[in-house]
C-alpha cells in the first residue's frame, strides 16, 4: 500500500518518537532520574505522558491513511474510510 508523502513523514515522525519516548521511559526508571528534584522528576512524567497521547494521535492518523490508501489502490477514489 502506498502513503502519499506527507502520510510517510507522519509514520517517520511516529517512529522517532517512539524511539524517544522508550528512552524517556528507561531514564524515568533509571537512578539519575531518582536522584533529580521534585519538580524536575514531575515535568519528565508529564513529558512522558503527553508523548504517549501524541503517539496515539499520530497512530489513529496513520490507520486512516493506510484505510485511504487501500481505497485508492482498490479504486474507492473519494470513498476513504475515517478513523
Amino acid at each position: 500500500m502506498t502513503l502519499l508523502p506527507h502520510q510517510e513523514r507522519v509514520v517517520d515522525e511516529k517512529a522517532e518518537l517512539d524511539i524517544r519516548r522508550e528512552k524517556l521511559r528507561a531514564f524515568v526508571e533509571g537512578d539519575t532520574y531518582r536522584d533529580l528534584d521534585d519538580s524536575e522528576r514531575m515535568l519528565l512524567v508529564r513529558q512522558l505522558f503527553i508523548m504517549g497521547r501524541y503517539s496515539e494521535i499520530l497512530g489513529q492518523r496513520i490507520v486512516g491513511f493506510r484505510a485511504a490508501a487501500a481505497d485508492r489502490e482498490a479504486g474507492n477514489v473519494g470513498t476513504a474510510s475515517t478513523a
